[in-house]
């Protein structure tokens, strides 16, 4: 059994949403979405342009706007993922290089 809860402040504070009397004001949830924006989106440029330029200097670029603009969460999270589409043979040599400095032919 549900407890019903008829005013718009009871239903928002149910949801965990912020409200005040005619005015919707912005969730937590929200704003920590909105404050990450500028941060995600220059990681997206960066990402763009190290696609676009196809160089070192791009590469190393996006490392550096990636390493200064995302959490350790994000980058663990980030290079999980790209790892996990590689091919054995490649996630072996991008481990290796990344773990030791080794560089392979390709």
């Amino acid at each position: 059994m549900g407890i019903k809860m008829k005013t718009p402040e009871a239903r928002a504070g149910a949801t965990g949403a912020v409200f005040k009397a005619g005015n919707f004001a912005k969730s937590t949830t929200l704003a920590q979405f909105e404050a990450t924006q500028d941060r995600h989106g220059r990681v997206c440029k960066a990402l763009g342009y190290a696609l676009a330029l196809d160089n070192p200097e791009g590469w190393c670029s996006l490392s550096y706007v990636a390493h200064t603009r995302l959490t350790e969460a994000e980058r663990v999270m980030l290079a999980f993922q790209s790892m996990r589409i590689l091919s054995p043979r490649w996630r072996q040599r991008v481990f290796e290089a990344a773990q030791w400095g080794l560089h392979h032919e390709a």
